[in-house]
């Protein structure tokens, strides 16, 4: 009777040593999921900012080109490439594609803003802002 009592004891512990494993493995994937979503929203939201930021320079820049050591300028398809070198503390790659339309009315640009990662690649394109401006050719002083 006492050894048929002890192997039911002993199935009863392996069951529950198998529920508890399971249930080990289950948290943990939750865990390492929390972690990585959390992660994804961290760089998004850094991106979002630092194209926001970069926007802002873009409009607040009176002829719409970025200057500084941490802009380096290039050719791409018929637009001016700025590539911001200056942020490998964040992580990121942020890229400006200008183009610039001069007439008799006046001067509009046009572009957008893409943020990338430089520690996560695979990840792709992580923000894009369009950007577009219009100054006027008026500068005489004579309004219309």
């Amino acid at each position: 009777m006492k050894r048929n009592g002890t192997a039911v004891f002993l199935m009863e512990m392996i069951i529950i040593l198998l529920f508890f494993s399971l249930s080990v493995v289950v948290t943990l994937r939750l865990f390492a999921t929390s972690y990585v979503t959390n992660q994804r929203s961290t760089d998004l939201n850094e991106a979002l900012r630092q194209a926001q930021n970069t926007a802002e320079q873009f409009y607040a820049a009176g002829d719409g080109s970025f200057s500084g050591s941490v802009w380096t300028v290039s050719e791409s398809d018929g637009y001016n490439l700025y590539e911001n070198t200056g942020h490998e503390e964040s992580g990121l790659i942020i890229k400006v594609f200008l183009k610039n339309d001069d007439n008799s009315y006046g001067k509009s640009e046009m572009g957008k803003v893409q943020v990338y990662s430089r520690e996560r690649p695979a990840e792709g394109l992580l923000c894009e802002l369009q950007l577009a401006k219009y100054n006027s050719g008026n500068n005489s002083g004579v309004t219309p």
